[in-house]
């Protein structure tokens, strides 16, 4: 995984969940309460409802936050972290995942830290 953007450098533990995409929550944390929202997705299986309008995306964060009956809830709730840092997200996910389903349980003693740094481009 790959930090973008100007000063975007650092370590991230991403506790080798595979698929994990972030994302940058369209109303910085109104709905989904986090700035960052970490998902055991594909991309392309991500709800389009996090990037709808206003409605629609706090529909969807209702629905699956509270309504254990809705598909959404079922189909999501563990799906998802969501954190003011990208770190903050990852931990929520790891923390939603059903113990069967993580790859690696390891305690913070024994983190392999992966360093991400931004990589300065020649031609600037």
């Amino acid at each position: 995984m790959s930090l973008h953007g100007s000063d975007k450098c650092g370590e991230i533990h991403t506790y080798h969940i595979y698929p994990l995409a972030i994302i940058v929550d369209r109303y910085n944390g109104t709905y989904s309460e986090g700035s960052f929202t970490a998902w055991n997705l594909h991309p392309e299986t991500i709800p389009d409802e996090i990037y709808s309008d206003d409605c629609t995306c706090f529909d969807f964060w209702n629905e699956v936050r509270a309504n254990e009956e809705s598909y959404e809830y079922r189909k999501y709730h563990n799906k998802f972290g969501v954190g003011n840092t990208i770190q903050a997200a990852i931990d929520d996910l790891y923390k939603k995942l059903p113990p069967d389903e993580r790859m690696v349980e390891v305690s913070p003693d024994e983190w392999k830290l992966e360093k991400f740094t931004r990589k300065e481009n020649k031609n600037d």
